[in-house]
């Protein structure tokens, strides 16, 4: 238990390249130090699929919406 911390939620997690998660407060409050690491990888397809999809189903519908707008 740390000194002078009743109840805290915190992030137990790996130190993980681009994560979304901000482990700093748990590092303060209980000396957490995470000993994995890792590097993230998409494959080549999934960049592409994504992308994809976020032409057709994102940037053209807001494309259109635009240019005829009350069509």
């Amino acid at each position: 238990m740390a000194p002078n911390v009743p109840y805290a939620v915190l992030n137990l997690m790996s130190d993980n390249q681009g994560m979304r998660w901000d482990i700093e407060t748990t590092r303060k409050i209980i000396g957490y130090k995470p000993t994995g690491r890792a590097i993230p990888y998409v494959p080549l397809f999934k960049k592409l699929q994504s992308w994809v999809f976020g032409v057709l189903v994102i940037r053209l519908p807001r494309f259109f919406a635009r240019k005829m707008n009350g069509w």
